[in-house]
Formats: C-alpha cells, sequence, structure tokens
C-alpha cells in the first residue's frame, strides 16, 4: 500500500479550496481516482479516521486540520489483498465453527458465549465485505449474480438462525446451525473466494 504525507504548503492548498473536512475527503478521493487509485485510508491530525468518523467530522471546517496523511492503493491490487485475505481467514473460521458446535454440544451455549460472539462477528464482517465486493466485481463479470446472491443469502439466514437459537438459549438447535447452515455456508464462500481468485489473475495476466 503506497503512502502520501502531505506537506504544510500542499495543505494550505487544500485548505483554500475546501472548507470542511468532508469537502476535503472528496477532493482528494477524487484527485487520486483521475490517477486510477483508491484511498484507503485518511490519517488527521494522527487520527486513523473509519468511514464513520468521515460521516461524523464531514462538517468540521479544515481550519483546524495541521496533518494530513493519506495510504492508497491500485483498485486491482487492492481487491486482490483483499480476496486474498478472505481466503486465509474463511477456513480459520470455518475450523472455529467445528470446533464450536463440538463445544457447546458438550458445555451447552452458556459456557461458550466468548467464542460463539467471536465467530458470529467474524461472519458478520464477511456479510458487510460481500455487500461491497459484489458491488465491484459484477461489472468486471466475476461472479455469477444469481449463485452470488443465493449464497450471501444463506449466509446472512444462517447468522440470524444462530442469533435467534441463541437467544432462546437452544444449545441444541445452535450446534446444529453452526455444524451444518453456517459451516456449509462458509464452505461455499470459501470455493466461491478461490475461483474468484482465479479469474481475477486471468483477467491481470491478460493485460501484459
Amino acid at each position: 500500500m503506497k503512502q502520501h504525507d502531505y506537506s504544510a504548503s500542499e495543505i494550505s492548498q487544500l485548505k483554500s479550496k475546501c472548507q470542511t473536512v468532508g469537502d476535503l475527503v472528496k477532493a482528494v478521493e477524487d484527485e487520486y481516482q483521475n490517477k486510477g487509485y483508491v484511498i484507503c485510508q485518511f490519517v488527521i491530525n494522527d487520527m486513523k479516521l473509519s468511514e464513520s468518523d468521515e460521516h461524523r467530522l464531514q462538517d468540521i471546517n479544515t481550519v483546524e486540520l495541521e496533518k494530513i496523511k493519506i495510504f492508497y492503493e491500485n483498485p486491482d491490487h487492492l481487491l486482490h489483498e483483499i480476496i486474498n485475505n478472505w481466503r486465509e481467514e474463511i477456513p480459520q473460521i470455518i475450523i472455529k465453527t467445528d470446533q464450536l458446535a463440538t463445544k457447546i454440544n458438550s458445555d451447552g451455549f452458556e459456557n461458550n458465549l466468548v467464542d460463539f460472539i467471536q465467530v458470529i462477528e467474524s461472519c458478520q464482517m464477511l456479510v458487510q465485505s460481500l455487500i461491497s465486493l459484489h458491488v465491484v466485481l459484477t461489472p468486471m463479470n466475476l461472479i455469477e449474480v444469481p449463485s452470488w446472491n443465493i449464497n450471501e443469502q444463506q449466509l446472512a439466514s444462517a447468522v440470524g438462525q444462530a442469533l435467534s437459537a441463541a437467544e432462546s438459549k437452544n444449545s441444541d438447535l445452535l450446534s446444529e446451525i453452526i455444524e451444518y447452515d453456517l459451516a456449509n455456508s462458509l464452505q461455499s464462500w470459501a470455493e466461491l473466494f478461490d475461483k474468484i481468485s482465479h479469474e481475477l489473475s486471468k483477467k491481470n495476466d491478460s493485460r501484459f
């Protein structure tokens, strides 16, 4: 990932053009998009901004800005990195779901609450990532949209069913959902990400 630390003169120029943090973020994103890059992270006054931070601070006057740093990347490289990260992460989540189902069967749900929360949070992060990836991958013709939508719905449904079973403290049902519905859905995504990674590599190779 590439990095750029704005000089005092560059910051001064941005302030003269942009009255608010929101204006500044958009101006920088537009500039780098025109150069063929995607902004991955803004660091303003030594504070790393999340998307929620950007929204919360969008009306703040730029007069308060003293330091600006950005991290940016080529979209294809970033996409490849995200997909490969999930290719590594999903098998680990599957292992944790198998272990969790076994432990809930033997010890009950309440004795494995921390592990359950970790698995569900990982799955929810995947669901959010899938929504963004869908938007990016569809125009690149790298996914079969009907199949993607079905897999996405199955994962979201399995997470929802697991949460409902946990809320009712039904350990037997919860263990079954985790072992079969959730694990099978995750396995489908592991296979699909392998396929997308292969297609993306072929697409990039064909450019050279």
